[in-house]
């Protein structure tokens, strides 16, 4: 049988072609397949993080004094379990100003901001493609200082005029946890049915701890019981009705005043307010501090408006304040008013927001990766030349907790640290470098050095070295001891599992320092390979320290070059080490990271534009759980 020549050849180009094919995922990116490392290409200039920085700018609520005082804020995410994971802790200035660069996971598209006058959530302008995100935050923008319209609707157009554009819509965080703050409000839950009468807002009251109903729409304010739990309730089948329930309580000029309710509504008519409402001697209002709980909310929503009080103030009067349109129904529950505050410890920090309210040195907490969690450091030990790529040679869980004064300087360190797997033979210490003088360093306490391999000055760091070098352990294996049985420890399936044990740092300086000189956690960390001092293993592109071996770089399969701040890569770009700043399931021995991770290719081939969530747990097509360490739970 003879066959034809042209279709022979056709037919072999749509083989090649075929199995050349590259797919695409459910989202439209291109995958390319990838069997091994070596088949990587990715860009020279990529840094092989999983974090981004971004630029945030928040200006605090213009209704709060500040020239004396320092506004906390903290910037957080919610993650697959809905906890609030706080990324970054900071002040504002005594503006209530704050512009910063914060380090983030970069699979976030923006983060939530906490205050003492509530929480917002901030979108990230750009992409992940994008050289730098950020984004604006203003208090102010959802507030107002016009007073409450009243009973009748002769003012409506004027108080809309004034609305618009003003105030914004906030966002859900779901239901409060119960404030372990002493609440100004009586009865803020609504739990005794007790509600006094007055004619409209702005009449005559007395401080005794009770609600009142403004007259006009008393009959449509009522207790009711949702799930079990009294809650307030407006209800109206009228058009264009106004009022609401008010309480007085105490405060004098200066005192900073927060209100937080929760609420919902049954639909989409009408709008409500909270107000704080100074009041003088006489009951007349010195200022009026609103915020809008807007119509679209149908799930529990907390809404807080902080202010400070004028001059002249002898109370306050707190108003829930609704607008009652046909069929509109709104839920109130969980009033909570705290103040005055105060600064016990002096600081220009209030008892509220600092961490340490009785000691002046100390003001807050600054946690890396995050308040809730360990990061991981997974590194390759036969640097200058490459291995099997299973980044489990040596796994170090860790989380730095930064110990700042109200000038965001840092005061002292406490540092965790756990060696979660040793998957290599050598003998390898782990430290870490920080930018500062190694003079700068008062104590450091916790590490564990067994020998004499290390050498360490009277207060800590390692002797011979002009920054601050601080060695975690010399010898892993004294804080994960072998089995007995397996090759190694901790990445062999059937092999037994030792528990880690976990190290805890403290470091103690001569005095405190700017975060802009000495920077943020985790600082430098590194391997000393095999107790050979020189022969240093970095994050890529950070630099080794000074007793490291300059001649090492360049050889093997290291494509290092000092002159412009490359280090620690390979010819084809490849790293020896990684920091994930959460939860890792390290690969099991002899298998290379792409193995487990099935988009740890595409993200480092796109130099992480795409897939930075890489290595997060359940999300379907990401894991080859068959490669990867069971860690037991």
């Amino acid at each position: 049988m003879r066959f034809n020549t042209s279709v022979v050849f056709l037919i072999t180009c749509i083989l090649i072609i075929s199995s050349c094919r590259k797919s695409y995922d459910n989202y439209g990116i291109q995958e390319v397949v990838i069997k091994n490392m070596s088949d990587l290409k990715v860009s020279p200039t990529f840094d092989y993080k999983v974090t981004k920085q971004v630029t945030v700018t928040v200006q605090l609520p213009y209704t709060v004094d500040y020239s004396s005082i320092n506004g906390r804020l903290d910037f957080y995410y919610l993650d697959a379990d809905l906890q609030e994971v706080i990324v970054y802790t900071s002040m504002a200035d005594n503006n209530g100003f704050f512009n910063g660069l914060i380090d983030v996971p970069a699979y976030l598209e923006g983060i939530f901001v906490r205050n003492l006058a509530g929480d917002h959530y901030l979108a990230f302008s750009g992409s992940l493609k994008a050289t730098l995100e950020g984004g604006v935050l203003n208090y102010g923008s959802f507030l107002d200082t016009i007073p409450p319209l009243d009973t009748t609707v002769t003012k409506k157009a004027v108080f809309y005029s004034g609305m618009e554009g003003t105030v914004q819509p906030g966002v859900s965080f779901g239901r409060r946890q119960k404030s372990t703050t002493e609440n100004l409000i009586q009865n803020g839950d609504f739990s005794i049915n007790d509600f006094g009468s007055i004619p409209d807002w702005d009449y005559p009251m007395v401080v005794d701890g009770r609600w009142y109903e403004t007259s006009y729409i008393s009959n449509k304010i009522g207790r009711v019981s949702l799930a079990g739990n009294p809650v307030l309730r407006f209800s109206s089948t009228n058009y264009w009705e106004y009022g609401g329930v008010a309480q007085l309580i105490e405060a004098t000029p200066g005192n900073l005043i927060t209100l937080s309710a929760e609420a919902k509504s049954a639909n989409n008519n009408g709008v409500s307010w909270i107000y704080l409402i100074p009041r003088d001697a006489s009951g007349n209002a010195l200022a009026f501090y609103t915020r809008e709980v807007p119509v679209v909310t149908s799930i529990w929503t907390t809404y807080t408006i902080s202010a400070t009080m004028p001059a002249g103030t002898v109370n306050c009067q707190v108003l829930l304040w609704n607008e009652f349109y046909t069929g509109r129904t709104v839920y109130f529950d969980n009033v909570v008013v705290t103040g005055p505050s105060t600064d016990d410890d002096g600081d220009g920090v209030i008892n509220e927001e600092d961490d340490y309210p009785n000691d002046p040195l100390r003001a807050y907490d600054l946690y890396y990766p995050d308040n809730i969690q360990f990061g991981n450091f997974a590194f390759e030990d036969n640097w200058p030349q490459t291995a099997d790529y299973d980044l489990n040679d040596l796994v170090v869980g860790y989380q730095f907790k930064q110990v700042l004064n109200a000038n965001t300087a840092l005061v002292e360190l406490y540092a965790d640290f756990s060696i979660r797997a040793i998957g290599a033979s050598y003998l390898n210490a782990f430290g870490f470098e920080m930018p500062i003088p190694a003079s700068s360093v008062q104590s450091v306490t916790g590490n564990a050095l067994s020998g004499n391999f290390i050498m360490t000055s009277a207060n800590g760091t390692e002797s011979g070295q002009s920054n601050a070098v601080v060695f975690v352990t010399d010898d892993p294996r004294n804080q994960l001891p072998y089995p007995g049985t397996g090759e190694f420890v901790n990445t062999s399936a059937g092999a037994p599992w030792v528990e880690p044990d976990t190290l805890h740092l403290h470091i103690t300086l001569n005095s405190s320092i700017a975060l802009s000189v000495i920077g943020y956690a985790p600082y430098n960390p590194f391997i000393i390979v095999n107790r050979l001092r020189g022969r240093e293993i970095h994050l890529v592109d950070q630099m080794p320290t000074a007793l490291a071996d300059p001649a090492l770089f360049g050889t093997g399969n290291d494509d290092s070059d000092p002159a412009t701040g490359r280090y620690y890569k390979t010819v084809q770009n490849l790293p020896w080490a990684l920091n994930i700043p959460g939860h890792f399931d390290y690969p099991l021995e002899q298998n290379e990271i792409i193995g487990g991770y099935l988009k740890f290719a595409p993200w480092a081939m796109s130099s992480g534009a795409e897939y930075s969530d890489w290595y997060l747990p359940n999300i379907s097509g990401y894991r080859d759980e068959q490669y990867l360490y069971p860690t037991p739970e």
